[in-house]
């Protein structure tokens, strides 16, 4: 039993061996007194010698020092081409052959072995991973192209029937509203450091246009629309006096925040059942807002959105062809109401105001069905590829003969322990 457990055991090392691509580690045993920075030169001479490091070293100096398996260095680096990418259905060493050559490399740096390819200088290994860093970067790219796509066509069609569920059966659409793309943005803020200024540095700009506002006389006075997520800005205009000698410099009006309108003071917004464009914000304990707003569903769209995440509550809008709303009060007089009334008419698209004291008549075309949708995308959906079949690729056949069969260890009296044999070539280096 003794003499047979250690041949059973030795035989299990070997299958495990044989199934794998071991990694030999040389180490040398320096002394017998395992203290540090002493040598035995002829131990160590001995160790060197059967270790066969010269060899190794020689037949690294000589070249073609990497080697690697048909099928591993195709697997690695059919990237490289799009003939063996995704799929290499003919002979593996074909393959190999194809990508070396695709790449550019002199047939002096390599060299084709039965099973293996061996390249003679790192530098050539060194720039097939370059380029295939390269290329993995370029597909992630087409990745990310196509995932931003994906999910800007869904956030786009998510935010147009939202839209479309705040006046669907409620309000006449214009023609060109329906399908047309949420931008957010129409002032350019970015290009606008004087807007940016007069806002918060946490509030997110949701929505930005340039509206026409209209004052207890029905007069218009253009404002920029800002909303925000905390609050509605009207940023107007003012003239500045500036000295004489340096009014050529900078101009003579700077922007200022006329009104701001906090979530909380808003009572309900009213809309007409027409197509027209005008929205009347109420207040609770102040003057309401007479506005003229072009891209006034993508607003209540956003505005209705920033106002369920703040109060948890839908945002109050009502649909009627009269509405009265309060002017300001100014120190020489009352504030007042005003009345708005909207008509439907024969006339074109665009909007004819008209006033009579202290009304406002709004006479327009009819517009599109109160019951019209915009026409629904088909967005593929986005689901995982089915596995691919594997390649059918030969097994390589082993680098190196097969060991004698493991014996008995036999101990010496003199309590040492033979050396085992060298391999029969160099082991290959650790490979990326």
């Amino acid at each position: 039993l003794r003499i047979l457990l250690p041949a059973v055991v030795g035989r299990d090392l070997v299958e495990k061996l044989m199934a794998c691509s071991p990694h030999y580690i040389r180490c040398i045993k320096p002394n017998e007194n395992k203290r540090p920075k002493d040598f035995d030169s002829e131990r160590v001479h001995h160790q060197v010698e059967y270790l066969g490091l010269r060899e190794n070293i020689r037949v690294r100096r000589a070249g073609f020092a990497y080697r690697r398996a048909f099928a591993k260095f195709l697997h690695r680096y059919a990237v490289l081409t799009k003939e063996t990418w995704p799929r290499w259905t003919k002979d593996v060493r074909q393959g190999v052959e194809w990508i070396l050559r695709s790449v550019g490399l002199d047939s002096s740096h390599y060299q084709l072995g039965k099973t293996k390819v061996f390249i003679k200088a790192p530098e050539t290994l060194f720039l097939l991973e370059e380029q295939r860093e390269r290329r993995f970067n370029i597909y992630a790219r087409v990745i990310q192209r196509a995932f931003k796509k994906y999910f800007a066509q869904r956030q786009r069609e998510r935010q147009k029937s939202e839209a479309v569920s705040l006046v669907h059966g409620k309000k006449q659409r214009r023609k060109y509203s329906l399908n047309r793309c949420f931008a957010c943005d129409y002032i350019g803020l970015d290009s606008k450091p004087g807007l940016q200024n007069l806002i918060g540095r946490r509030e997110k700009v949701v929505f930005a246009e340039t509206v026409k506002k209209y004052d207890r006389r029905f007069k218009v006075a253009r404002r920029d629309l800002i909303l925000t997520s905390k609050a509605l800005y009207l940023i107007g205009r003012e003239r500045v006096k500036r000295p004489i000698w340096y009014s050529w410099q900078d101009p003579n009006y700077q922007e200022v925040v006329k009104r701001k309108i906090e979530f909380d003071q808003i009572g309900d917004v009213t809309l007409s059942p027409l197509q027209d464009d005008f929205v009347v914000i109420h207040l609770k304990n102040d003057y309401d807002s007479l506005l003229e707003i072009v891209f006034k569903t993508e607003f209540l769209c956003a505005f209705a959105k920033q106002y369920r995440a703040t109060f948890n509550r839908d945002l109050p809008v009502r649909f009627l062809n009269s509405c009265e709303f309060r002017v300001k009060k100014l120190a020489w007089g009352g504030g007042g109401v005003r009345t708005v009334k909207f008509v439907e008419g024969s006339v074109t698209n665009q909007a004819v105001l008209t006033t009579s004291g202290k009304t406002l008549t709004v006479t327009i075309g009819p517009g599109m069905p109160a019951d019209s949708r915009p026409v629904q995308r088909v967005i593929p959906t986005m689901t995982r590829a089915p596995p691919r079949p594997a390649a059918v690729v030969r097994p390589p056949a082993p680098a190196r003969t097969a060991p004698p069969p493991p014996v008995t260890t036999i101990f010496h009296p003199r309590g040492s322990i033979r050396a085992p044999p060298p391999p029969s070539e160099p082991a290959p280096p650790n490979q990326p």
